[in-house]
């Protein structure tokens, strides 16, 4: 039986979130004239999967999450930045960065005459929202489902409940 509906993830599955994450990151660090070198992204990213495993713990919340992660990294480079700032301009650099997978455009066009297509991810609706308007793949999805609109998160039940009841 061939399928009518296909959900896709967006980060890392579709779009190069790992090279967006590390170009934004890396536009956000030259602008304050900061070391944007591998080591120092390597450094970052430590901090920042931190924060985000403080997430799916639940001992932090989302907004606390994108001003606290730039504040912790920039005490560990020694940094008088505003992190608040830093979150803001980060956020909208990333939103800006559409590189797709290798494939993913092909794929998508090939399933797009045979069934209904939704992506269901987590992250930053703003970012989310930004990045996949943009891209290329935008066309072929029905509706863009990020779980914070939704209420919670994946790989949560309720989650693909509710993607579920609305389509």
């Amino acid at each position: 039986m061939p399928y009518s509906i296909a959900l896709f993830d967006a980060d890392n599955t579709l779009l190069d979130f790992t090279r967006a994450e590390h170009d934004a990151l890396c536009a956000c660090l030259a602008a304050r004239g900061l070391d944007n070198s591998e080591e120092t992204v390597s450094a970052y990213s430590a901090i920042n999967d931190g924060h985000w495993k403080r997430l799916e713990r639940g001992e932090t919340t989302r907004d606390r999450l994108k001003v606290e992660r730039f504040a912790d990294y920039f005490a560990t480079v020694g940094y008088n930045g505003d992190p608040v700032l830093m979150a803001r301009d980060y956020e909208s650099t990333l939103g800006r960065q559409t590189h797709l997978l290798e494939g993913a455009l092909e794929l998508i066009q090939r399933l797009y005459a045979k069934c209904r297509l939704y992506i269901v991810t987590n992250g930053i609706t703003a970012v989310q929202k930004s990045r996949f308007g943009a891209c290329p793949l935008a066309p072929y999805f029905e509706h863009c489902f990020i779980s914070v609109q939704v209420g919670c998160a994946k790989p949560e039940e309720r989650l693909f409940d509710g993607v579920a009841a609305a389509i």
